[in-house]
């Protein structure tokens, strides 16, 4: 979360973590000067043993009390329509505004001769290793 502007709702069974919406307040350019702040859900959890009571559910109508007054929006990535996560956006009220497409590529996974091999254990080393 270092460098962003993150916070959560969270659900708590004593205390026992049960479930996690976390947020990055956004502020979304809809072209010229026009913007909409806006929270944007990294994604949803309750703990399995807790799912399907209405804990996610409960969580979500916590949002406009607590975040009412800094957003006008709630905005999640989702993928796999078949999913049951994504039934559950569904259910509780969101719409599909944009279609994502993704690129990819396989990672080459061959030995290499370049000087630039030599480097990358460097280059991807971590401060927190």
């Amino acid at each position: 979360w270092r460098g962003n502007d993150m916070t959560a709702i969270c659900a708590f069974a004593g205390k026992r973590l049960i479930g996690a919406i976390p947020f990055e307040r956004r502020r979304l350019a809809l072209g010229g000067s026009f913007y909409l702040k806006a929270l944007w859900a990294t994604g949803v959890h309750v703990d399995r043993d807790f799912r399907s009571v209405g804990i996610g559910e409960a969580m979500d109508r916590l949002i406009p009390r607590l975040f009412g007054a800094e957003a006008s929006g709630i905005f999640v990535y989702r993928g796999n329509k078949d999913s049951g996560a994504y039934r559950w956006y569904e259910r509780i009220g969101f719409n599909v505004i944009a279609t994502i497409e993704i690129l990819g590529k396989q990672v080459d996974r061959s030995p290499r001769t370049d000087p630039l091999t030599d480097c990358l254990p460097f280059l991807h080393q971590s401060p927190y290793d």
